[in-house]
């Protein structure tokens, strides 16, 4: 995988560019340090399971915080409103509420939004994908090797990403959760990938490597990222 060149974080506008897809990360909340959020003076703790990013807000309230997602931003709401958050593990960073676990409690509020995107819910412009086709690269290397024969090991079918990003979606990518694993790009059409539907759904897909942002235009406000995955098993 390259490395990608972090870029600061802004400050969030009042309104975002509406998303035309989605890139979701996974979490898996029977490991500790993923499934705590404190308010008041109680924590609580996520059911066990792996959440797809766009479940963690039902997760949350069924833990007994009020928690909503839109566009890329989580809120919440403490049970006894006003009252203040603390984030003890992970799970507040990943929701984009706090920067770091073990921040201290904030002001009492009624409500807390998110300062920044999601690292594991990105909002996209959309994206397109295209089948990558490994065999005509084993081919090409048995040539160079001089070798009567290529062999492809494997069933799994791979697939480049073209996903387009405003800039501050392009900061929750850095954070790096959505560059490693299992992630699922989800556009319009929720029925599946296909090679002649670009907008559809990639459910379950495998990051192999992801490109360097091409940044579109002067002001560099939008970036192209392309993504390679393997998709999983139906």
């Amino acid at each position: 995988m390259k490395t990608l060149h972090r870029i600061n974080t802004r400050d969030l506008p009042a309104t975002l560019p509406p998303a035309g897809a989605y890139l979701y990360g996974y979490v898996d909340a029977t490991i500790d340090g993923y499934n705590k959020i404190q308010a008041g003076a109680t924590t609580y703790t996520l059911a066990s399971g792996i959440y797809r990013g766009d479940g963690l807000a039902a997760a949350v309230t069924t833990a007994g915080v009020s928690c909503g997602l839109d566009n890329g931003i989580f809120s919440l709401i403490p049970p006894s409103a006003p009252d203040t958050f603390r984030c003890t593990n992970m799970l507040g960073v990943l929701l984009g509420i706090f920067h770091a676990p073990g921040s201290n409690p904030t002001d009492s509020v009624s409500r807390l939004d998110g300062q920044r995107i999601s690292p594991v819910a990105i909002p996209l412009s959309g994206f397109s994908v295209r089948d990558h086709s490994i065999a005509a690269d084993d081919e090409v290397l048995s040539d160079r090797l001089v070798r009567d024969t290529g062999y492809t090991y494997g069933a799994a079918r791979v697939l480049s990403i073209d996903a387009t990003m405003h800039r501050w979606s392009l900061d929750a990518l850095l954070y790096g959760w959505c560059m490693a694993g299992r992630v699922a790009f989800v556009g319009p059409n929720a029925s599946g990938i296909d090679a002649g539907v670009p907008e559809g759904s990639a459910l379950g897909v495998r990051i192999i490597s992801v490109d360097e942002p091409r940044f579109i235009g002067a002001a560099q406000l939008w970036a192209t990222v392309r993504f390679t995955v393997a998709m999983e098993d139906p």
